[in-house]
């Protein structure tokens, strides 16, 4: 598959001029910190009152929250409903004909909501208040990239089988349920647990419950290794179904 870069940077550019005319977007680059930061004060103001300093545990859970919004609520909706707009507006047939491939299409589509992505998780890992020198960082940022990447893909894949913006909006919420949910609770269920271990996000969050908990994070090859496939896993999904429907020239 032949890759111009020229075309990848000007569906780049057009996406970003799509998303800053997004009222959703624009309110979840609000609230994503924002909500972070309420957490933190909420945490911090009880243990004030109480007289005593809250553990990192804590912290490291409104960590994992704020991460959670972005490779979920950022990473699937947005994608999703932004190429269901395509679709509506028959910019998707339009790029069809002027020979744009899926991984142009791909590439460009993902590229402003990857470099937004991580500069929010950049952001919500400062004002958690978990103590950074408890996290590794690199680490950190290549398994939260990790999982941006496969939410983004996801979230193109719903928006080419969704029929408009809102069947998007509705086909995505499962998804960020249990990429949401599974996660947060394994610490209180062993079956969950089990669960999570297999996806994305439960990999990210175990990352940091382990590093609020003070515990070293190992990057085993069965993790990488799960992080890696559902994002191959994805991407071959959504270029088999968008050349499947008619979006990409043979």
């Amino acid at each position: 598959m032949n890759i111009s870069i020229s075309r990848v940077i000007t569906i780049a550019q057009f996406k970003f001029k799509e998303l800053t005319k997004n009222k959703t977007f624009l309110i979840a680059l609000a609230v994503i910190p924002g909500m972070t930061l309420v957490m933190r004060w909420l945490y911090t103001s009880m243990g004030e009152e109480f007289g005593e300093e809250m553990p990192p545990e804590i912290f490291g859970m409104v960590l994992a929250m704020g991460v959670l919004y972005v490779l979920t609520m950022l990473s699937i909706s947005m994608p999703a409903t932004l190429l269901s707009k395509d679709k509506e507006k028959h910019t998707l047939r339009a790029l069809m004909t002027s020979s744009v491939s899926g991984g142009e299409y791909f590439l460009g589509s993902i590229l402003p909501l990857l470099l937004i992505g991580i500069i929010l998780n950049g952001v919500v890992l400062v004002i958690s208040g978990l103590d950074m020198n408890m996290v590794n960082i690199p680490v950190f940022f290549l398994l939260t990239t990790l999982g941006i990447v496969t939410g983004n893909v996801l979230g193109m894949t719903i928006g080419i089988f969704a029929k408009d913006q809102m069947a998007a909006g509705n086909m995505a919420t499962p998804f960020l349920l249990i990429l949401m949910l599974i996660p947060m609770f394994s610490m209180l269920l062993e079956s969950l647990a089990q669960i999570s271990q297999y996806i994305y996000t439960g990999i990210v969050v175990d990352m940091i419950f382990n590093y609020s908990a003070g515990v070293a994070f190992i990057l085993t090859p069965f993790k990488l290794g799960v992080m890696l496939v559902e994002i191959a896993a994805a991407i071959a999904l959504f270029l088999f179904v968008y050349k499947r429907n008619g979006f990409e020239q043979d």
